[in-house]
């Protein structure tokens, strides 16, 4: 196998079963995983892994947090898409965030389970599309408005925001003013199991 980046291949699929196969070689991985949508499609993935999904732990700098004034720690379930910290943020404001725990990303599989990294995949089924499956994400909501559907009367809610990757450990520039919001980067999430242990650093 050539040591490259990774490389993806969907293959459609007619079958409603979730399979995940995770094999790892040193620095490789190979990994295929049956999303959970009405699309049915298999993602492949392999190459250079430097998350790869057995890895047993993430190694991390110490870092001081003196310098930030807000502290707040939120539990993010695994089967919530998103989940309110109920803090507001301005836009350039600086955030960071550390996160731990595991999530199940199919109950009772003990092959769908993932840190705040995710799994080193990629789907359709996700709302970041070039990050890691089931990985931990954050959303700056701006703006909800709603519409009225004149016949059925049915109302549907339209959100305005920024979405981006959060990990394991990041420093953020807040790239808008908003609520903020933690989630996982699947969109099908009835099924996961566990939670994440996140905390939020203002300055």
């Amino acid at each position: 196998m050539k040591r490259n980046k990774n490389r993806f291949l969907s293959i459609s699929f007619t079958s409603s079963f979730f399979l995940f196969i995770a094999f790892t070689s040193g620095e490789y991985a190979l990994q295929i995983h049956k999303t959970l949508e009405e699309k049915n499609s298999f993602v492949l993935s392999y190459g250079q892994d430097k998350h790869a999904p057995l890895q047993e732990a993430l190694e991390r700098k110490e870092r001081d947090v003196s310098e930030y004034k807000s502290i707040q720690k939120i539990v993010v379930p695994g089967n919530v898409r998103w989940t309110e910290t109920k803090l507001n943020v301005e836009k350039g404001q600086e955030v960071y965030f550390q996160a731990s725990g595991n999530i199940s990303l199919q109950k009772g599989n003990p092959m769908a389970s993932c840190g705040p990294e995710g799994l080193n995949l990629k789907t359709m089924q996700q709302p970041i599309l070039d990050q890691n499956f089931g990985a931990l994400i954050c959303k700056v909501l701006i703006e909800v408005t709603f519409t009225v559907d004149k016949e059925t009367h049915e109302k549907t809610q339209h959100e305005r925001g920024e979405i981006f990757f959060i990990g394991a450990e990041k420093k953020v520039f807040m790239p808008a003013s908003g609520s903020l919001w933690l989630g996982i980067n699947e969109n099908v999430v009835s099924d996961n199991d566990r939670e994440f242990i996140v905390t939020i650093y203002l300055k």
